[in-house]
């Protein structure tokens, strides 16, 4: 199974980013990008749902691992794609004590 977490700056197109991923993934968690104007989780999680995509919004990548860890299956692990902002991405190699490159 595919996760997506994704946070998207507010500049970007919310609805045909998320559509690319329609019949892809699992499961959508949308949060905001730090420090940086973001699309609202809740704008995400329609733009989901309008695609035809499980969605949910999440107060960020943390919150939105844990939740895909609760529902993990040992036989499948779940495949986590952090997407839509370097920003976010870069965060979350932080918090995870890495650094891109």
């Amino acid at each position: 199974p595919l996760h997506l977490v994704v946070g998207l700056l507010a500049n970007k197109d919310a609805t045909g980013f998320v559509k690319a991923f329609a019949g892809r993934v699992t499961s959508l968690l949308a949060t905001t990008v730090p420090g940086h104007a973001s699309h609202p989780p809740e704008a995400l999680v329609q733009a989901a749902r309008e695609a035809g995509l499980p969605g949910e919004a999440v107060a960020g990548v943390p919150e939105a691992l844990a939740i895909i860890a609760r529902a993990a299956d040992r036989a499948r692990p779940p495949v986590v794609l952090v997407a839509g902002s370097l920003y976010l991405a870069g965060a979350t190699l932080a918090a995870n004590g890495q650094t891109a490159g």
